[in-house]
């Protein structure tokens, strides 16, 4: 975390997602280096494929009854997060919005920042701190204590939750909470998410203070340090909303530290984003247990192919001593050894 003094806040957002989208398609490709898993973890496959049930007609292995309760968990994630998220739209429409006059303020200040969404504010003496929801049609909210601050101090905490909307967060959120859903077992997507909301929180402080003086700078982060206290209180819904909330405590000293110090060196940034996409690009290259055949007939994970020849136009082939099936013709040979495949062709 301590990076983000030296690269912006964009471009780990962007590696985060470039995991994301590796991890998402695990395609497979020509002349990739194959690894196989009974190679490097003795005994792993050979389990995945154990057969727990077969007969004449059907076989189940280990593999099929684990990916059967991933699809179950999965189902059970996307369902609740359905649930939490129309949860929090009757929360939103019960709501009372805010005062026209200060609403009609709110949007014409808004243009200054570009932003020409039509966004509802609404207040709640529920929540303790602001925030911003809403994929299509977002909606502000912020505490009914903030209602009583001047309005140059309220519009400081509303720009922030404007670079949130400007940079697509609600549903990137959003979208981010479905992939977890769905790739529930990946060991680190708590602390991947946590990262990706911090860095949101970053770029969208970012975006609140890129025009202001530094005087006003140091108002918005006293206005962090008066927020923070409010969210350390227990909301009276029994944090109702924190499925979808952001933590903000637990980043504020980070956020501290970019304002007094933002980043500068883009050269930087770029260089970081130009590795993690060579990385991201080069680990396509590496595939661990390929399950496909190509549509030329080659094969993409066996070292030796041995080749029988009948005499009468067939024959028989053999991938590292196990027999494949007859074949016609063994004009795909050129393919094989292009893939580092030996391959043997002997007469019966």
């Amino acid at each position: 975390m301590g990076g983000y003094q030296k690269i912006y806040a964009s471009g780990v957002l962007f590696c985060i997602f470039l995991l994301m989208l590796r991890i998402f398609i695990p395609v497979e490709i020509r002349y990739a280096n194959n690894i196989l898993l009974s190679e490097i973890l003795p005994g792993v496959r050979d389990f995945l494929i154990y057969p727990v049930i077969q007969n004449a007609s059907m076989e189940i292995t280990v593999l099929h009854i684990l990916s059967a309760l991933w699809g179950i968990a999965a189902f059970y994630h996307i369902y609740r997060l359905g649930s939490e998220y129309r949860k929090m739209c009757r929360h939103l429409k019960s709501l009372p919005g805010a005062d026209p006059a200060l609403t009609e303020k709110l949007h014409e200040d808004a243009k200054a920042f570009h932003i020409h969404q039509d966004i509802c504010y609404k207040t709640d003496s529920d929540t303790n701190v602001p925030y911003v929801f809403g994929i299509l049609h977002p909606v502000v909210v912020f505490p009914s204590y903030m209602t009583a601050m001047p309005y140059e101090k309220l519009l400081l905490a509303v720009t922030h939750e404007w670079g949130h909307i400007k940079h697509k967060d609600p549903l990137l959120k959003v979208l981010m909470r479905a992939f977890f859903c769905i790739f529930w077992w990946i060991p680190f997507h708590a602390k991947l998410y946590t990262l990706a909301e911090n860095s949101m929180e970053l770029r969208a402080d970012a975006f609140a203070v890129r025009k202001m003086a530094p005087g006003h700078v140091t108002d918005y982060m006293c206005l962090l340090l008066e927020i923070t206290k409010y969210a350390d209180r227990q909301a009276k819904s029994g944090q109702l909303l924190n499925f979808f909330l952001r933590e903000r405590v637990s980043s504020l000293h980070q956020r501290f530290n970019v304002l007094n110090n933002p980043p500068k060196q883009r050269k930087k940034t770029i260089l970081f984003v130009i590795i993690c996409s060579g990385m991201f690009l080069m680990s396509y290259f590496v595939v661990f247990e390929p399950h496909y055949e190509s549509n030329d007939g080659t094969f993409t994970c066996f070292d030796t192919c041995l080749i029988i020849d009948n005499g009468d136009g067939t024959y028989d082939m053999y991938m590292d001593d196990a027999y494949v099936g007859p074949i016609n013709n063994i004009e795909f040979i050129p393919g094989l050894e292009q893939q580092g495949i030996h391959v043997i062709v002997e007469k019966r």
